[in-house]
């Protein structure tokens, strides 16, 4: 039969899933296809009374027990370095990853899950106590003394797989070869708390992606995509973190693929990961045998061409457009650690109005304002910005419209952030530039259907047809153009 690209997570087994329910559910895996079972040493710690680990990896060893000759046809990925130790507050009492803790670690580990070695061994979180050389060559030893077949890191930050990894290319030794961390289709907002989510860095995020690809030697697995169960169950709802536009845009869309494909919206999230590019391996924790079998005909079912390019994760792809049955998929960014689809990433920007005007005085000093019949009171020649085009252009275009002038736009005097109003509900970023003297004799040809009229004031009499935070720009701008500064004015009341 063939393997599938799916990864049992035992995180629960020996806890909340009990022994029986436990070898159930691994026989029904190894029968459906399933190679790969997930544990760690420090499962599950926090349900048990004594605070002690281990209980997953003793199920798991009980039941290759039971069944001889089965060993050989699965393949067993631990961690450790979380596992609580003496007193104290957990995650500071971790056992973390000195070398007597990783040799003890991956000891009580063989001997629990009744085994001589295991096919991978990750780095539960990260210690920076210890040196990465003294991490890295405890590590080693596991390898080449039979113990672990392959290394991983789980929840580390990507700069310090790195550094790991050079550290043991420079001396020869076996170094991480897989990546475990956080990824679904649905992203939480930029920087928002997720309740279910302690590793400030165990999200797999653009970089991760472009690594993994740039170094296809290393494996990348999933964890929690399929969100606990909020893509398909009402009473596992999403946390408050996802509660942004692209969520309910990308769930609408995923609803209808899946009813498109006649599966279910978790099967087509697992068949996106394990068959998108590069391929990731999900992990996924069950604790019945429909659950299972939902998840071996995900990761089983091959998406639609169509649908693969309009799921890609690749930045590089994200700049071309790709539908599948009429539905836009999306697309992602990557914040901090985590990654961010293209629509709830730009959903989820601080929108603001752009406008530029012409800073113009006559030769004797005095500035040229405009009435617009709009205001009651005077400002500069000059308008919003439109989409694509800069500031500088924006102030020509607009001196050429309302003045009938072709000026050369000068540098910038006065730039200033304006707060919201009733009338204008996001804020306004408003720039100022010099533009110049207009000569004696200058025509103006006025937009009528714009402005009431226009004039050359003094700042004496500025102060008559103008609000105060408008007067302040025009003390600054003259400011600015003596002595050669760009000025930023705090925020104004009003615009």
């Amino acid at each position: 039969m063939e393997h599938v690209n799916l990864a049992l997570g035992a995180m629960r087994f020996g806890s909340q899933v009990d022994k029986r329910a436990a070898f159930d559910l691994l026989d029904r895996f190894v029968d459906g296809g399933g190679t790969l079972i997930d544990t760690a040493n420090c499962y599950a710690f926090w349900s048990d009374p004594d605070g002690a680990g281990g209980h997953s990896e003793k199920v798991i060893g009980e039941w290759l027990a039971k069944r001889p000759g089965l060993r050989d046809r699965v393949r067993l990925s631990t961690k450790a370095g979380a596992q609580p130790v003496g007193g104290g507050e957990w995650p500071a009492n971790r056992e973390g990853l000195s070398a007597a803790a990783i040799k003890t670690a991956a000891e009580d580990s063989l001997r629990r899950l009744r085994t001589d070695h295991v096919e991978l061994f990750w780095t539960h979180m990260e210690d920076r106590s210890v040196s990465p050389e003294e991490t890295g060559h405890a590590l080693a030893l596991l390898v080449e003394s039979g113990t672990a077949g392959r290394l991983g890191a789980s929840n580390h930050p990507l700069w310090r797989v790195e550094r790991a990894r050079q550290i043991a290319r420079a001396n020869g030794w076996p170094g991480y070869t897989a990546l475990q961390l956080r990824h679904s289709y649905l992203s939480p907002r930029p920087w928002a708390k997720v309740p279910d989510q302690t590793h400030r860095f165990g999200w797999v995020t653009d970089e991760v992606l472009d690594y993994v690809a740039v170094h296809p030697e290393v494996a990348l697995w999933a964890y929690t995509p399929l969100l606990n169960g909020s893509y398909t169950r009402d009473d596992r709802p999403l946390s408050e973190a996802y509660d942004h536009p692209g969520t309910s845009r990308r769930l609408a869309v995923l609803t209808d693929v899946a009813a498109e494909l006649g599966v279910t919206r978790n099967q087509v999230v697992l068949a996106w990961l394990a068959g998108g590019v590069p391929p990731l391996t999900p992990i996924v924790g069950v604790s019945n045998a429909a659950q299972l079998d939902e998840a071996l005909a995900g990761v089983a079912l091959t998406l639609p061409e169509s649908c693969a390019r309009a799921w890609t994760r690749w930045p590089e792809r994200r700049r071309r457009p790709h539908r599948l049955s009429g539905h836009d998929l999306g697309s992602g960014h990557a914040i901090g650690a985590a990654m961010i689809p293209a629509d709830v990433f730009y959903a989820g920007l601080f929108k603001v109005a752009a406008a530029a005007a012409g800073f113009l005085t006559d030769s004797s000093g005095r500035v040229l304002l405009v009435k617009p019949g709009y205001r009651d009171h005077w400002g500069w020649p000059g308008g919003h910005i439109d989409e694509g085009e800069s500031p500088e252009a924006a102030c020509g275009r607009e001196l050429a419209e309302e003045l009938g002038l072709s000026r050369q736009v000068g540098r910038l005097l006065v730039f200033q952030w304006v707060p919201p109003l009733d009338d204008r509900p996001i804020p306004l970023v408003h720039f100022l530039f010099d533009c110049g003297t207009v000569e004696d004799g200058t025509s103006v040809t006025l937009q009528e259907e714009e402005l009431d009229d226009y004039g050359f004031f003094t700042a004496e009499q500025a102060a008559s047809v103008m609000p105060a935070y408008l007067l302040a720009r025009l003390t600054a701008a003259q400011r600015a153009r003596t002595t050669g500064e760009t000025v930023y004015l705090p925020a104004a009341v009003a615009e």
